[in-house]
């Protein structure tokens, strides 16, 4: 292209022009091109700023606040975007320089009309090239009727060989980039849709166009455009899945993002009880089609197990909730013109909070409370509305009764887990752990020990009238590390034992080593004297045995390995209870510089247990 020679023009023609241009544009850009032929034809010298868009120019940043993009005119300090408000400023600038616009106003409006078509319509030619399968079909078709509406306005130009007339007018320019841009999109994506034969009066238009010297010379190198666009989409057609679940908050986040951007991806639905073996492979963590349970802080746990609990822990949850929407509303309360928190577009913070705008009513249906009221949170209802009216939300919101159904489902689950229990017990919290891992939710049933058991108690463990005992429908199961490795088989998502047999049979092995040798540390706080002193030494026993085998972990920081395992649940007890029992008793036995490896381990394991508890 040839920008420069617009430096070498006889200024002294122009001394009506006493503000500097500048273009700020890319040179394989039909937006930039757009403005180089306008200057071009009526003759206006420029200055001409090649940017790179992977690192924007101060100017242009400062040029283009808002959007950030090319192409944009600066005329003395006055800086113009959007390619065709560029045009018509340029032509209401310098209207006796080739005049561009009829004089006629009826004629001018329809000019116009077929910018604005055109302007609207251009994008489903940008998809085929960033898309493939279905969604590159549709684009296609798209293109076609696009194609077929332009033809018939073309067809009617008679002898005109442009759409201004004899000469190229604002429409031309317009619709100018599909005299060679178009030409390389199909052939870089390996398809064919603008045929002479199918659209010839729209097809000599851009034999016309193209021929016009000042047009000629100014458009960008074919073989420099095919290399780049090949590269470009290459980068788009670089393979993108999500692994995902249709009802999650979270899976939509992404397909959000993706839509919003435009980035062409292949779904695939996980059945979260039977899931795939990419996704734990690709996912081998969590093991979940999501990774984190986020939404604006700690809104969305807090609001979720409103749906999952009862009684005063639903209370707790819906104050938590009622906490977090009136923080949000007073953050939504300083956007004032603005639609979203992004400003005029969807941001990254619209993303996360995504969320409250569909999720929290049906969460609202499922448990019978009302918490997002519009009279009590005024701006953040305003703010839901806008953002489930953009199509590309709008367009990938589940489907609302099909949730409830869904959601009901997941809630009933709530009602048939028991856990009867007791708030100090480390066997409870063996299996409040395991539930609180793998997400199950259930009704935590606090019992009066040793005094007052309740007759459920009595009644679902006759035999030793203790707790934990987890009731899974009418089923009542004992023994907290029995009650583990049930919930393990009934829900081995997030597992907790390890897949090879081996390990398993070591893990149990290590589990019961703690139920035999555990004791001991409880009668170190129920006796004293020679007694103590005799449970003391197998305390200490049985710290130098645990000790020797954290000590074989290497860099894992569980005994489970990165994760949580069964393992670490059952020596769970020793990283917290044993501190308490010492302080009581007045004895120091497990000290750090003499267990360093066991004290790391187990210290590791009760913060993320007891973050566990308090996160969910």
């Amino acid at each position: 292209m040839c920008f420069g020679d617009s430096k070498k023009l006889n200024l002294s023609l122009f001394s009506d022009m006493a503000d500097e241009v500048k273009l700020h544009g890319v040179w394989n850009s039909p937006f930039s091109c757009r403005v180089i032929w306008v200057l071009k034809l009526k003759g206006i010298p420029y200055d001409y700023i090649e940017e790179d868009l992977q690192n924007k120019s101060p100017e242009l940043l400062k040029y283009n606040p808002v959007h950030k993009k090319i192409p944009v005119l600066v005329h003395g300090v006055r800086p113009i975007c959007e390619s065709m408000i560029i045009v018509e400023y340029i032509e209401e600038t310098w209207p006796q320089k080739y005049p561009l616009l009829p004089t006629d106003p009826y004629e001018r409006a329809m000019a116009r009309f077929w910018v604005k078509y055109f302007e609207e319509k251009t994008i489903a030619i940008w998809m085929v090239f960033r898309t493939t399968g279905e969604e590159q079909e549709k684009f296609k078709k798209e293109t076609l009727e696009m194609l077929r509406t332009i033809e018939e306005h073309t067809s009617t130009l008679g002898k005109k060989k442009f759409f201004g007339g004899d000469k190229i007018g604002i429409v031309d320019i317009a619709f100018g980039w599909i005299s060679q841009w178009f030409e390389v999109v199909e052939d870089v994506v390996g398809v064919k849709l603008f045929e002479a034969h199918a659209f010839p009066c729209l097809h000599a238009w851009t034999q016309n166009f193209k021929q016009v010297p000042l047009i000629k010379q100014n458009l960008p190198d074919r073989d420099k455009m095919l290399v780049l666009f090949k590269r470009a989409r290459a980068n788009f057609m670089a393979e993108v899945k999500l692994h995902g679940f249709w009802s999650s908050p979270f899976s939509c986040r992404v397909i959000w993002a993706l839509k919003l951007k435009g980035i062409p991806y292949d779904y695939i639905e996980e059945d979260l009880h039977k899931k795939s073996p990419e996704l734990l492979k690709y996912n081998p963590f969590t093991r979940k089609s999501r990774c984190s349970f986020m939404v604006g802080g700690q809104s969305g746990p807090a609001i979720w197990m409103v749906s999952q609990t009862t009684g005063d822990e639903q209370v707790k949850f819906k104050k938590e909730s009622l906490e977090v929407l009136r923080t949000i509303d007073n953050h939504a309360g300083t956007l004032g013109k603005n639609k979203f928190f992004g400003g005029d577009n969807i941001g990254i913070l619209d993303i996360a909070l995504g969320y409250i705008a569909h999720w929290t009513e049906v969460i609202e249906d499922v448990a019978g409370v009302k918490l997002f009221e519009a009279h009590a949170f005024p701006y953040l209802h305003a703010w839901t509305q806008n953002f489930k009216e953009v199509p590309a939300i709008k367009e990938n919101l589940p489907d609302r009764d099909k949730m409830l159904v869904h959601f009901k489902g997941v809630s009933d689950m709530a009602e048939v887990i028991k856990l009867h229990g007791a708030w100090p017990s480390p066997f409870s919290c063996r299996v409040i752990w395991a539930l609180k891992l793998k997400g199950i939710p259930y009704e935590n049933i606090e019992e009066d020990l040793p005094y007052r058991k309740s007759p459920e108690l009595l009644k679902y463990n006759p035999v030793h009238k203790k707790i934990p005992v987890l009731v899974h429908g009418e089923k009542p199961i004992c023994e907290s590390m029995i009650i583990i490795e049930y919930i393990e088989e009934t829900w081995p998502e997030t597992p907790l034992l390890p897949a090879d047999p081996y390990d398993r049979a070591i893990a149990r092995f290590w589990v019961k080593f703690a139920d035999d040798k555990g004791p001991s540390i409880w009668m170190v706080f129920r006796t004293t004297g020679e007694e103590q002193e005799k449970f003391k030494k197998e305390s200490l026993e049985m710290l130098k045995t645990i000790e020797e085998h954290a000590g074989t972990l290497g860099k894992k920081k569980f005994f489970g390995g990165d994760n949580i395992g069964i393992v670490d649940i059952a020596f769970g007890g020793i990283a917290h209870w044993f501190g308490v029992i010492e302080d009581v008793v007045g004895v120091k036995l497990f000290e750090a510089q003499v267990f360093p490896a066991c004290k790391h381990g187990l210290r590791t394991s009760n913060k993320c247990l007891q973050s566990k508890i308090t996160f969910l």
